[in-house]
């Protein structure tokens, strides 16, 4: 309103200098007083026109070289103009209005460098172009968003500012221009010291995560289509003059169950939650490529299930919520979880991710482990921010068969990541 007002302020100064001009030129006469005059008609003329030239009728659009990427990665956007009329203008200001979410960066591995100070990351995005557009009627603005984090980032507008040569009248127009840049948790490797199935005749340990091995002969069978050519039994082929291939005995039938602590609490450290959220997804991603029974729960603004048989839908699906998921500032883990245990057969191996680890957390993992065949903790926090009282209740779960792995920047900052599951 301030802007507009001091428009019509100087245009209407304009207008009556051009008046006293006019009537000097009149009532004075002679070279000089017509010369002033018509040297300054032309730019009065022009800003007569650019205060009635309007910029609603541009036509402006945003577009992104991928709509669809990971969280660490850039974009490269470029922003369009097209006006109908070739009117000379002598500059105008672009600027791309950034969504809240945007105002931090995701430095990918080395992100977790500033897991004890996470307000080292935020930053102010600010795009601000000068374009000299003089006739010109299509403009063109490119720029890059490098480091973008996780989530569902929406853009809703363009601010366009113009302004005449000597910077008396100014007009500005923010075009509604809404698009949404999707940026998926990214992964790494997950190392899995040691093994959560068991053979008939007792449990193995090994340096593999794998749920469904067959490794262990127990005897032959008439080859029959569909079996893997390093099954044949060569010395039983020759001998019998028929393909014949080996028997195994399967381990007995393991699931998964991956669980997500999204409660937040007092002093509670989001870059520490990004990284928990990352681990999950790799961990699950793990599972599937393993052809592992894999179950997904996130404990938070809601409670949601998530069984991964080996569906690809349901591992999209899985991908699209951990994107959007926040942390959830009412209610608390434990006694949430406590009541989802209850549900659940003893058949699984939980792996609780979570970013805090208290008293209650300790006793319903405890519980938990008396009925399960395995409860693993993997807590994610800074090295600095770990309190004693709770590096006490580690090995208190320690003590009572639960496996802890502690996480710190230190084991972050790799692209492997190795998790203790024994």
């Amino acid at each position: 309103m301030k802007r507009a007002f001091r428009s019509i302020a100087m245009f209407l100064s304009m207008l009556i200098l051009l008046g006293l001009l006019f009537a000097y030129a009149m009532f004075e006469g002679g070279f000089v007083s017509w010369f002033l005059f018509y040297s300054f008609a032309p730019v009065f003329l022009y800003e007569i026109l650019f205060f009635l030239y309007s910029i609603k009728g541009w036509r402006v659009s945003r577009d992104f070289s991928h709509y669809v990427v990971r969280s660490g990665e850039e974009v490269h956007v470029t922003i369009r103009m097209k006006r109908a009329l070739p009117f000379p203008l002598y500059y105008t200001v672009v600027e791309d209005v950034f969504p809240h979410s945007l105002h931090k960066v995701n430095l990918q591995h080395d992100t977790y460098k500033y897991l004890n100070a996470p307000d080292n990351l935020k930053v102010r995005r600010r795009l601000k172009r000068v374009v000299f557009p003089w006739f010109r009627r299509d403009l063109k603005e490119e720029y890059i968003i490098q480091d973008i984090p996780r989530g569902r980032h929406h853009f809703r507008v363009i601010r366009i500012r113009i302004s005449d040569m000597f910077g008396f009248i100014h007009k500005e127009l923010m075009y509604p221009v809404r698009d949404e840049l999707v940026v998926y948790p990214s992964t790494r490797e997950v190392h899995m010291l040691g093994r959560v199935s068991a053979f008939d005749h007792g449990e193995q340990s090994a340096y593999s995560f794998r749920l469904k091995n067959t490794n262990i002969a127990i005897g032959t069978r008439e080859y029959v289509p569909g079996d893997k050519f390093s099954w044949i039994d060569w010395k039983q082929t020759a001998r019998k003059n028929e393909l014949v291939t080996k028997e195994f005995e399967q381990e007995k039938s393991t699931d998964t169950m991956v669980v997500l602590n999204a409660y937040a609490y007092d002093e509670f450290n989001l870059l520490a939650f990004e990284a928990a959220v990352e681990v999950a997804y790799s961990i699950v991603e793990a599972l599937y490529r393993q052809a592992s029974n894999s179950h997904f729960l996130t404990m938070g603004e809601e409670n949601i299930y998530m069984p991964l048989y080996q569906d690809e839908s349901k591992t999209i699906g899985l991908r699209e919520h951990l994107t959007k998921i926040e942390p959830n500032d009412n209610g608390s883990f434990a006694p949430s979880f406590k009541e989802e245990v209850h549900q659940m057969t003893g058949g699984f191996v939980v792996m609780v991710i979570t970013t805090q680890i208290n008293p209650a957390f300790k006793d319903v993992m405890t519980e938990t482990s008396l009925r399960m065949k395995r409860v693993i903790v993997l807590f994610i926090q800074g090295s600095q921010r770990i309190a004693d009282d709770e590096y006490e209740l580690i090995r208190e779960m320690r003590f009572k068969g639960v496996v802890v792995n502690v996480l710190t920047e230190k084991e972050l900052i790799h692209h492997t990541i190795e998790v203790n599951v024994v």
